[in-house]
């Protein structure tokens, strides 16, 4: 029977990411303003058209929601940092819930709300623009399947507006985002800011677990414990979906995984291709 030989472990040396051009920052500077410029109209339109003896609040999409926000700046102004009802006569302990907005309501709760609210939405969608395109970025190298990835994924459910519904004989199909609000990115930068937010931060996630794939250190390992972190404090329903998926490409264990002397090949298992991209 044949012995194995044995080899000397090498640590995985990182690989450098995908580069993006300065061509490719520009496009998609002018895509996402776009986008984000998109979302403006339906708010002004609205002001103009606010009946008399009327006030309109700031809040198009969403509003209910944007009021419940509105007062998580205040109270975090008030000096509160955990989450306590107000509709209880009972003593109720605070609870670590919606920290995105009681923390920054301590620095930012005493500007006008619609102002506000609106600013972060647009900053927040633009970090969702940019961790879109670095995502399609990790996963392909081509310009023209980035952009497309990029374009797909961000109107892919969002021409609801447009064709609301297709009727083929008894099949009646209906737009995504008319069923399930916020299953697009051109549907999430209308919405709340930390909707855009968690979802940068998925992406996020995703791009460390891919280079981890193609051989990471210490610096890469904590950002993307970073984004699981501040995902579970922003958004804390999402995380459970990111984490499992980041966790197959076992970025973290091989990063950390010591070896003992007299292993083969054969411990070492599948290894990532020469980029760990498609």
């Amino acid at each position: 029977m044949a012995l194995r030989r044995p080899v000397a472990f090498t640590p995985p040396v990182p690989r450098p990411g995908p580069r993006i051009s300065a061509r490719e920052w520009r496009w998609l500077a002018s895509v996402a303003g776009i986008l984000l410029l998109a979302t403006v109209p339906p708010i002004l339109i609205a002001a103009r058209q606010v009946p008399s003896g009327q006030v309109f609040p700031g809040y198009v999409v969403i509003a209910r929601d944007a009021y419940v926000y509105q007062a998580l700046w205040h109270a975090g102004a008030a000096g509160d940092w955990l989450f306590r009802s107000r509709y209880t006569a009972e003593p109720l302990p605070g609870v670590l819930l919606y920290p995105w907005y009681l923390w920054s309501g301590h620095l930012l709760g005493g500007l006008p709300s619609a102002w506000l609210y609106h600013a972060t939405r647009l900053l927040a969608a633009g970090a969702l623009a940019v961790a879109t395109y670095g995502l399609a970025a990790e996963l392909y190298r081509s310009v023209i399947l980035r952009r497309w990835a990029f374009l797909l994924a961000v109107l892919g459910g969002g021409i609801g507006l447009v064709v609301p519904a297709i009727h083929l004989g008894p099949v009646a199909a209906r737009a995504t985002e008319t069923l399930s609000p916020g299953s697009s990115v051109a549907d999430l930068v209308a919405m709340a800011p930390h909707l855009s937010l968690a979802m940068a931060l998925m992406c996020a996630i995703f791009v460390a677990a891919l280079r981890m794939r193609r051989g990471g250190n210490w610096a890469l390992l904590a950002t993307g414990l970073a984004a699981v972190v501040a995902l579970q404090l922003i958004y804390p329903q999402l995380a459970p979906l990111a984490t499992p998926d980041a966790e197959r490409y076992d970025g973290g264990r091989r990063l950390l995984r010591t070896r003992q002397p007299g292993a083969t090949d054969l411990d070492r298992g599948p290894q990532a291709g020469p980029d760990g991209r498609v």
